[in-house]
């Protein structure tokens, strides 16, 4: 019984300190706001490299991803966002080094993106986000970024966000 009870014990002690992890499914969290519901956090896994915004969720639309809502999110490639998302928090995808493309619904007034996965305001007048995988640095032997990185803004852009890139 006392080894039982160890075992328990470790087990949650493990979970609290480096979470647990679900096997398949994406946990989404949401925080009532004016005109719908924001999306407040949303924790995914390997298996899962998109995350997919839904147009609605709790009965309600989704309006807002908010900030850090997906930020750390290691495994995570692409982001779609759905029709109804109205504003995207500067901080919402921080720290996703692997994320690769946005997807933008053709419904949505408030977003696109271009060839390139790139996500913008409509009408490409401000630049949100830069998926960071799409940066390509050159690196000398010791791995230290020596350039690269290249990338060229749309004549149409006349704001970059911070933390777009």
């Amino acid at each position: 019984m006392k080894r039982l009870t160890f075992i328990v014990a470790l087990s949650l002690l493990m979970c609290t300190l480096f979470g647990c992890h679900q096997s398949g499914r994406a946990t989404y969290t949401y925080k009532a706001v004016a005109g719908g519901v924001a999306l407040y956090r949303y924790k995914g896994n390997t298996t899962k490299p998109d995350l997919v915004i839904p147009d609605r969720a709790d009965g309600a639309n989704v309006v807002e991803l908010m900030d850090f809502c997906a930020a750390n999110a290691q495994y995570l490639k692409t982001v779609k966002i759905g029709a109804n998302v109205e504003k995207i928090s500067n901080w919402a995808f921080a720290n996703c080094a692997v994320l690769e493309t946005f997807e933008v619904d053709a419904q949505n007034r408030f977003f696109e993106t271009d060839e390139n996965g790139v996500l913008y305001s409509t009408g490409k007048k401000e630049l949100v986000f830069y998926p960071n995988a799409r940066v390509k640095l050159n690196k000398d032997a010791g791995e230290k970024v020596t350039g690269g990185g290249a990338y060229e803004v749309p004549a149409s852009v006349t704001k970059i966000r911070d933390n777009a890139f």
